[in-house]
């Protein structure tokens, strides 16, 4: 609740490798793990999260050396299962660790069964042309790995014999608070192209 003023809430959480993060679709829609340790919070719970509002999503990352790194998003929303979970919108990008979910925007999430490139090699997440950010990817302590295609590894921090010990996600409301549509035209804010448009604002 201190972080960067407070009012997050996690949607991820990884750091000792405890929860087996390879698995599908069902259980990437209603969530896993243990709220007290490593867990995923569910597909669906994060729609209900963002789907309706806009929020930021900020990303912690840490890797066995000590070097810690995140990325700030300052616009995050997810679709519904319609949609396959897209992401929505991402944009507002600032931090240390890289843009590495920008490319994303617009796609699928998707899971081993899902898509060809979900794999050991590449886990489930929102991909484009099989590259991801990599965070939901297998846990291990300094897994030798070629730089561009790394389990459990994300946006810059990706370095050969380096991969990541902690990674956590985690999203809250917009301020002022942003309502949205579930269908319109395109509209600009913020010089952001996005695929929503705003019904109501809340201050």
């Amino acid at each position: 609740m201190d972080t960067t003023g407070g009012g997050w809430t996690y949607i991820m959480n990884r750091f000792n490798g405890s929860q087996n993060f390879d698995l599908y679709w069902d259980d990437y829609k209603n969530g896993f793990g243990d709220l007290r340790g490593e867990f995923w919070l569910g597909l669906e719970n994060i729609y209900h999260l963002t789907g309706h509002e806009i929020n930021e999503l900020l990303v912690e990352l840490a890797d066995w050396d000590g070097v810690q790194g995140f990325a700030r998003y300052n616009t995050f929303s997810i679709g519904d299962e319609d949609s396959g979970y897209a992401l929505e919108l991402l944009a507002g990008y600032s931090g240390n660790a890289g843009d590495g979910m920008g490319d994303e925007v617009g796609m699928k999430f998707s899971t081993r069964e899902r898509e060809p490139c979900a794999s050991e090699s590449l886990p489930a997440w929102w991909l484009r042309e099989c590259t991801a950010a990599h965070i939901t990817g297998k846990f291990g302590h300094r897994i030798e790995v070629n730089p561009e295609n790394c389990p459990f590894t994300a946006f810059e921090m990706c370095r050969i014999r380096s991969t990541l010990k902690e990674a956590r996600m985690m999203v809250r409301p917009r301020q002022p608070r942003l309502s949205l549509t579930s269908k319109c035209l395109k509209e600009e804010f913020e010089n952001l192209i996005l695929k929503r448009c705003f019904v109501s604002v809340t201050i």
